[in-house]
């Protein structure tokens, strides 16, 4: 039997999904890529010992109003549809308010990242007005004991809980995310328990990165690579969509003279911008950004990220070589924090990796 489909009835996929193919249809037309993320401030409430910021922040300084403003309105001219708007804590940012309702206006599919201790009446009443794509909030252990030593704030598990409810209360889209840790990988399954449980969105991840400063601090609170391989292979996928679209392997070049150092999408389908306004080609590469203060610089990114992304992978390393580079955790960024040379095998990940294939 023949079933006749309406020609309304479109089939639903997911905003990755839609985010990706939309990615590789695209036409060059636009100046900037599909996707930003934007960090508002990096001053946090927390102290989290793994996070990837220097603490103190080295620049504490934010983009005036009338500059972030602008930004908003360049992105939107210039192809952006999914903003990530994230910190530091972004609700530290005095003019969140202001920055959120500007996004909202243009037009981009805003997702809001936050550790959930700062939810307050302005939050839910800002949010229930003009609602974002999703909230993504980190959950940083089960137990209270196990969560005020991740954060290294006391009573942050109580803000945190408190923080979830309400907004969950308010009826706003909510997704938990966890960075597995050595201190922390014992409460996993509690985690994941509790947020089926309670009928939440659940991702994790278990890359830790480097400061940003050069700073190898985060790196001990690694799952050993032993641990982590086997730790992967029970935990293949989370599952879940996440925060902002992912950055897709682009598709093999024609054979060039010299191996690429960057494989991946970084500043074609998404661009970072830092709280002082520099645009770089995603999170961690923070070398030469652009100054978005500058009137040109949505019309030059193309032509700067061509320059970047110019540069080949080192010949003296064995990445070139390994069968399983395409499925390394290692990036030309947290190769070049961790080792000082992009393109550098981070032994870590080595034997990561050679745990997952015995």
């Amino acid at each position: 039997m023949t079933v006749a489909v309406h020609p309304c009835d479109l089939p639903e996929i997911g905003s990755t999904d839609f985010f990706n193919r939309l990615a590789l249809s695209a036409n060059d037309t636009s100046a900037l890529p599909l996707a930003a993320t934007w960090e508002l401030t990096p001053r946090c409430n927390l102290r989290c010992h793994q996070c990837y910021l220097p603490v103190p922040p080295s620049a504490p300084s934010d983009l005036s109003l009338p500059d972030a403003l602008r930004l908003l309105d360049t992105l939107a001219e210039n192809g952006v549809l999914f903003l990530l708007m994230t910190g530091g804590e972004f609700t530290l940012h005095p003019h969140w308010p202001q920055l959120y309702q500007q996004a909202r206006k243009c037009g981009f599919l805003v997702t809001l990242m936050t550790n959930a201790t700062r939810i307050d009446d302005l939050f839910i009443r800002e949010l229930t007005q003009l609602p974002p794509r999703r909230i993504e909030a980190t959950v940083y252990g089960f137990t209270a004991a196990t969560y005020d030593q991740v954060t290294g704030v006391p009573g942050s598990h109580a803000r945190f809980q408190a923080g979830v409810a309400r907004i969950r209360q308010a009826g706003l889209p909510l997704e938990l995310k966890m960075l597995v840790l050595q201190s922390n990988v014992h409460e996993f399954d509690l985690i994941r328990r509790w947020t089926a449980d309670e009928g939440i969105p659940f991702r994790y991840d278990a890359i830790i990165n480097p400061r940003l400063d050069g700073n190898l601090g985060p790196a001990a609170d690694r799952l050993p690579p032993t641990l982590l391989a086997k730790w992967l292979q029970s935990h293949p996928s989370p599952g879940s969509a996440s925060a902002s679209p992912t950055t897709p392997p682009l598709p093999p070049p024609s054979p060039p003279v010299s191996k690429p150092l960057f494989t991946c999408g970084a500043g074609i389908r998404t661009l970072h911008l830092d709280s002082t306004g520099g645009a770089h080609p995603c999170m961690m590469w923070r070398w030469d950004p652009l100054d978005t203060r500058s009137s040109n610089w949505a019309r030059d990114w193309k032509n700067h990220i061509a320059r970047i992304r110019r540069q080949p992978a080192p010949g003296n390393s064995r990445c070139e070589g390994c069968l399983q580079r395409s499925r390394c955790f290692t990036c030309p960024a947290l190769s070049r924090l961790e080792t000082g040379t992009a393109g550098m095998p981070v032994d870590y990940f080595c034997q990561v990796m050679e745990k997952k294939v015995e």
